[in-house]
């Protein structure tokens, strides 16, 4: 007589071989999309603060090499009129100028005959200030500079889009070109008329003496 296996009951299956159902699938499936859609969200909010980072760390590396073609540029003036750089020698006559206030007349006295048919040095000097100061107001935001008889002891020029504090000792036989822009890039926004959001650069030369 053939023995006959029997079937096992559905009631003694054991849990640990049951296939996870329909309903299981979509439900991880539907907190993982969920998790997805929250990390895109932060990611999208997060997008334009990192854009406005971007754009003011580029308008800052722009604006510090505008700066520097301006002094490169005072510079080669001071050269080209050895004899209005060795004027300089005395406080307030060639280039030596230093300032406190966007209006000074040294820095706002061009003369086109410079340009056409020839002048002093002393008339040179003041077309020059005139027209980098011009080049300054167009090229950097609040840009502000001066041309001075400067040891450097005294450190940074500062600006608080009024009044310029040059920080010009008059002492050597150096010309230091300062220049000063607005370049509010901290955490903190700061107003036009804060001494803390202008940036500086300042180079020195000897033309002369």
């Amino acid at each position: 007589m053939t023995a006959t296996r029997s079937r096992p009951s559905p009631c003694h299956r054991s849990r640990a071989g049951r296939r996870p159902s329909a309903r299981d699938s979509s439900g991880f499936t539907l907190i993982e999309v969920l998790i997805a859609i929250v990390i895109v969200a932060v990611a999208l909010l997060a997008l334009p603060a990192f854009q406005v980072i971007t754009l003011k760390t580029a308008d800052g590396s722009r604006y510090r090499s505008v700066a520097v073609a301006l002094t490169a540029d005072m510079a080669d003036r001071l050269r080209a009129n050895t004899a209005g750089s060795v004027l300089g020698a005395a406080a307030n006559n060639g280039y030596n100028r230093p300032r406190s206030l966007r209006g000074d007349t040294a820095y706002n006295t061009p003369n086109p005959d410079c340009r056409d048919r020839g002048c002093t040095p002393e008339q040179m000097v003041l077309d020059d200030l005139a027209n980098w100061q011009a080049r300054l107001a167009r090229s950097l935001p609040g840009g502000i500079g001066v041309v001075c008889v400067d040891s450097g002891s005294l450190g940074a020029p500062t600006f608080d889009g009024t009044t310029l504090d040059h920080r010009c000792d008059g002492l050597g036989g150096t010309y230091a070109i300062k220049i000063v822009w607005l370049d509010n890039r901290g955490e903190t926004s700061q107003g036009a008329a804060s001494a803390d959001a202008y940036a500086s650069f300042v180079t020195r030369i000897n033309p002369t003496f």
